[in-house]
């Protein structure tokens, strides 16, 4: 697929496989403009979702700046239909969170939508409710990453950051909020997700209440009242990661979750575990492989020094190494 003169050429054997609103950028009767917006808004989702790997010098975020201009049309609805702005602003949502917000540390200055105009997409109603949203059926999940990386950068007024009152209040708001998800109900009976989708999720879930825990301790080596929790959470993490079918398009949402759980395992043999899980993917990308390697130089890098600890010591260890992560 190819993008010239504003027009997309389509593959004709290739183009009854695209959904409908797809094929309705295409059509020849469009006008150029529209045309032109919307071809970049499909380069985004094929060099998004085709160009993964574990080092692209964040290349997936700077496929997404188009998608931003598009979110910040307010006429987008004039231009196409509800589900196509969905999946633009579903996208977005998904590949900038697990990209910006890999783990923790100072948070950039991202450029982006409002997050009203963001909100008012993500809320019309999505025909593929489940199965065509990238971040499955814990997307609300996934929404709440900025927030606990935000708090990660609020300082404490008490050392350890953890017995400071303010600190510990937000943290314990975050947790129940992050405790209180459930399953989303499907706009359509026939479409909600299956036994995988749903065990990715909770996933999602244990992966955040471990970056939130890293994040009420701070950088380094926890403490043990709140590693012995981040341990039950990593415990509970491998038994789920081992009922998901390796066939399952589900696995496409454990990349963010599984490098911040994998940052907290120091055991070789948890260790191994988690690389044999990813690795038994049927569809892998290479980006997997690539993020396994990268795992691999963190738990070396802890042994010696344990700053690396948690997802705190992923943004360390990428500098260090002149990488830059790139998910999806």
């Amino acid at each position: 697929m190819q993008s010239s003169m504003g027009r997309i050429r389509v593959n004709k054997r290739l183009r009854v496989y695209l959904p409908q609103w797809m094929g309705n950028l295409i059509d020849d009767t469009e006008p150029a403009e529209a045309m032109i917006s919307s071809n970049k808004s499909l380069d985004v989702v094929v060099e998004a979702n085709g160009v993964m790997d574990g080092n692209t010098d964040g290349a997936v975020m700077q496929h997404l700046q188009p998608c931003s201009a598009l979110l910040a049309q307010h006429n987008l609805l004039d231009r196409v239909d509800s589900d196509c702005a969905c999946f633009i602003a579903e996208q977005y949502m998904f590949l900038g969170v697990v990209n910006e917000y890999l783990g923790l540390g100072p948070v950039a200055n991202i450029v982006q939508p409002t997050a009203t105009v963001t909100s008012d997409f993500m809320q019309l109603p999505y025909q593929s409710y489940y199965h065509g949203r990238s971040s499955g059926c814990g997307y609300a999940l996934f929404e709440m990453v900025p927030r606990i990386a935000l708090f990660a950068t609020k300082p404490g007024r008490s050392s350890p950051r953890y017995l400071d009152p303010e600190i510990k209040k937000e943290f314990d708001m975050l947790e129940e909020e992050i405790l209180l998800w459930d399953i989303p109900t499907s706009l359509n009976s026939t479409t909600g997700p299956d036994n995988d989708e749903v065990t990715a999720a909770l996933i999602q879930q244990v992966a955040l209440l471990v970056t939130l825990q890293c994040a009420l301790n701070g950088p380094g080596m926890p403490a043990p009242c709140i590693q012995t929790k981040i341990e039950a959470c990593v415990c509970e993490s491998r038994k789920l990661l081992r009922s998901i079918s390796p066939s399952s398009a589900a696995w496409g949402t454990l990349l963010w979750p599984a490098i911040h759980i994998g940052s907290c395992i120091t055991s070789l043999k948890e260790q191994n575990e988690l690389v044999s899980a990813i690795l038994s993917m049927e569809n892998k990308t290479h980006c997997c492989t690539r993020l396994m390697q990268f795992l691999s130089s963190l738990w070396v890098a802890l042994r010696d020094d344990g700053m690396y600890y948690g997802p705190y010591g992923i943004r360390p260890l990428m500098d260090r190494e002149g990488i830059k992560l790139s998910l999806g």
